[in-house]
């Protein structure tokens, strides 16, 4: 349910948001005592809005006019707060019903089959042209009815609807309900949102024939032919937009930051068509496929996901070039080309040569990060290969080092003899398994 009104506010110039602008929403500001019918003026403000009269309903009535919880037309606690006030929304040819409510009558001069009540407020603040405002209030119909209607809408206008007679107003309501509302159990909302045409200051809550009223007979027992409705706690509410971009909190999916309605309120900072928020490069246009993220390199792999986004590569590399061809000779021969003191982590000299070239191509290479790994045969304890391997990839990269490479750029591991890429059972096999690997890559 809505908030309710906490308290006369006076006029305002602007609506607050979440502020009902109905004054005196849920009758609870009376000035007198409610004793009998027709006394919906000693509730400040409320009046009626053709020539019908209104009922307000309060506990110092009586069961047998308009008390709370029972009175004439029926039983029902009030929505919320001690006061409602009722309306008849359709007589069936019945003019001695409402006399007994209003008093003696002319039926000759009053039609008596198109009479309806309605009650009418003033607004704390006029409605701003453009915004968009949620409506509402709650009906129950009175049990003694045994007729029921649709079209109980709220109407809003510029001025206060004074009609000179006892009829259904011809205006339509911008907020109705279009079902027949005939559960005499219970409170029922009525509620919906209307954009203002602005300066609307006034709301007027019935029967509105032009909003598709319908009448259904409900007889139960006498048939009293009539739809008589408790009314409480009117609403009218301005619908928040936080961030100004015309599309309301509700429905703005970046409701504290301005954006388009093609995109649900949601900014875009780089015009490409895709939100921020699921935009992996905000700041840069790209194609919505891509994420929204530009192909810099254009090796058709985003920015986003490549790793060299200034550089054309492959897929497998994460969008980085292949090593050059010189170079994975290179390190091809490296592999095998270096040795070390049997059982030791110690280069022998005669390998200085081909590392003298691997720090050449690194130099030449300035994007190239180098991972380092070293490999031993099964032979011997699985610790001792293991300590061994990661000693002689650590000695290598030391000799990289010592020659000008710098250290982030180089990253040595050892693996012993976990994976080896021969047959351990052959003299050769082993051999090709004593290995030092060389992998060129672009991040870390």
């Amino acid at each position: 349910m809505l908030t309710g009104w906490a308290g006369l506010m006076g006029l305002l110039v602007h609506a607050q948001v979440g502020q009902n602008l109905v004054v005196n929403p849920g009758f609870e500001n009376i000035t007198k005592k409610v004793v009998t019918w027709d006394q919906l003026s000693h509730a400040p403000d409320w009046s009626n809005a053709n020539l019908g009269t209104a009922d307000l309903f309060s506990p110092d009535g009586t069961a047998k006019n308009v008390g709370i919880p029972t009175n004439f037309l029926g039983t029902a606690a009030p929505h919320e707060g001690n006061h409602y006030a009722g309306f008849i929304a359709y007589n069936q040819e019945n003019a001695h019903w409402v006399a007994r409510k209003r008093g003696p009558v002319n039926e000759s001069k009053d039609l008596w089959d198109k009479y309806a009540e309605y009650v009418q407020a003033p607004l704390s603040a006029a409605l701003e042209a453009g915004k968009l405002y949620d409506v509402s209030f709650w009906v129950h119909l009175a049990s003694s009815s045994d007729r029921a209607v649709s079209g109980l809408g709220a109407l809003l206008t510029k001025e206060q609807v004074k009609h000179a007679n006892n009829r259904f107003l011809d205006e339509k309501p911008q907020i109705h309900e279009g079902q027949v509302l005939q559960n005499s159990g219970k409170w029922v909302q009525v509620r919906g949102s209307m954009i203002a045409a602005g300066g609307e200051r006034f709301i007027t809550v019935g029967a509105f024939p032009a909003a598709g009223m319908r009448k259904v007979d409900i007889i139960s027992g006498p048939d009293n032919q009539h739809a008589y409705y408790y009314v409480d706690l009117v609403s009218v509410e301005l619908v928040p937009d936080t961030d100004g971009d015309g599309l309301v909190d509700r429905e703005d999916a970046c409701p504290k930051e301005a954006g388009p309605k093609a995109l649900k309120g949601c900014p875009d900072r780089d015009g490409d068509g895709l939100a921020d928020k699921e935009d992996a490069c905000p700041d840069k246009a790209g194609p919505i496929a891509d994420k929204g993220c530009p192909d810099t390199d254009g090796d058709r792999i985003a920015d986003n996901v490549d790793r060299c986004p200034m550089v054309a590569g492959v897929p497998a590399l994460q969008g980085c070039p292949e090593p050059k061809p010189i170079v994975k000779t290179l390190f091809e021969r490296a592999m095998y080309g270096i040795q070390f003191e049997t059982g030791k982590a110690t280069i022998k000299k005669k390998s200085y040569p081909i590392l003298d070239e691997v720090v050449a191509a690194m130099k030449e290479n300035p994007d190239y990060l180098l991972d380092i790994a070293g490999h031993t045969d099964n032979v011997g304890d699985d610790n001792f290969n293991l300590d061994l391997s990661k000693q002689r990839a650590a000695a290598v990269e030391k000799y990289l080092e010592d020659k000008g490479i710098e250290h982030a750029r180089i990253m040595s591991e050892g693996l012993g003899e976990t994976k080896p890429i021969a047959d351990n059972a052959t003299k050769q096999g082993r051999a090709k398994n004593r290995r030092v690997e060389f992998t060129v890559k672009y991040w870390r």
